[in-house]
Order: C-alpha cells, then sequence, then structure tokens
C-alpha cells in the first residue's frame, strides 16, 4: 500500500509559531476520514442542550406527580387504618 499524501492544511505549534503542514496518510486511514456531509448527518442524531432541559422538566412534571398520588395514597391508607380501628374498638365496647 503506497501511502497517500494529505493536502490538507494541518496548522501545528512547533513552539515558535505556527506551521501549516501536509500529512501523510494510509489508504486506511485515509478512508477513516470524516466528510462534512457524514457529520452533518451524525449531528442531527444528537440531543441538543435545549431539547435534554425540556424531557428533563417533563420528567420532572411527571415524576412530582406520581409522588403526589403516592402520598395521597398512603394517606389514605393510614385514614381507613385508623377508621378501621376506632370502629373495632366501638365493636369491642358494644360486645
Amino acid at each position: 500500500m503506497f501511502p497517500i499524501v494529505c493536502y490538507f492544511p494541518i496548522v501545528c505549534y512547533n513552539g515558535k509559531r505556527l506551521v501549516k503542514r501536509t500529512m501523510t496518510l494510509t489508504t486506511k486511514q485515509f478512508n477513516m476520514l470524516v466528510t462534512k456531509e457524514y457529520l452533518r448527518e451524525q449531528l442531527d442524531n444528537f440531543v441538543t442542550k435545549q431539547d435534554f432541559n425540556d424531557f428533563k422538566y417533563e420528567f420532572l412534571g411527571v415524576m412530582d406527580s406520581v409522588v403526589k398520588k403516592l402520598d395521597n395514597i398512603e394517606h389514605a391508607f393510614i385514614l381507613n387504618q385508623v377508621t378501621h380501628d376506632r370502629f373495632e374498638r366501638r365493636i369491642s365496647n358494644v360486645k
């Protein structure tokens, strides 16, 4: 395999100044380079910060409602248990 010379400018810093150079690539390395079109296609699949924040607030709102419902269920359970105990005491007193 002969190396392919890539004529894309590569900016390097050699300690004193910026230097533009060319880079030698193998065929395999050249085929792994990303094109602008491929990069745009891949970027369309990413979630933006705004999308993530919207999802987060929606999720937290749903979780708040679930926690509130569970609190209501627990409160109702406790009230039913207290009422049951009260009726049981009344029944015991009647006997």
